[in-house]
């Protein structure tokens, strides 16, 4: 596959479409993969986007009532600290 140096994206419905697909190719340099395009890869797909909610899902837990900063680098560098924290107790590095 020529100009897909930036990966491959399993995208939903919403990234459909030829304009869409040429959009992500030229902004990311990724290739955008979707349901409609691969039906035998259901399962794929399935299992991919459980696991992104049930991640969305842990951080917004984390996330929503322990921010209390008062400017933008504030909440940026709390975000960047719990994106952190979590990435390494996912990774077994840290303990709960």
């Amino acid at each position: 596959m020529q100009g897909v140096a930036g990966g491959i994206t399993l995208g939903d419905l919403g990234y459909q479409g030829r304009q869409r697909a040429e959009e992500c190719a030229a902004e990311a340099d990724m290739f955008v993969f979707t349901r409609a395009e691969a039906p035998a890869q259901q399962l794929l797909f399935t299992q991919v986007r459980e696991a992104i909610e049930t991640t969305f899902s842990q951080l917004w837990y984390r996330f929503v009532d322990q921010v209390f900063s008062r400017s933008w680098q504030g909440l940026w560098n709390a975000i960047q600290l719990k994106v952190i924290h979590y990435n390494l107790r996912h990774a077994g590095v840290l303990s709960a």
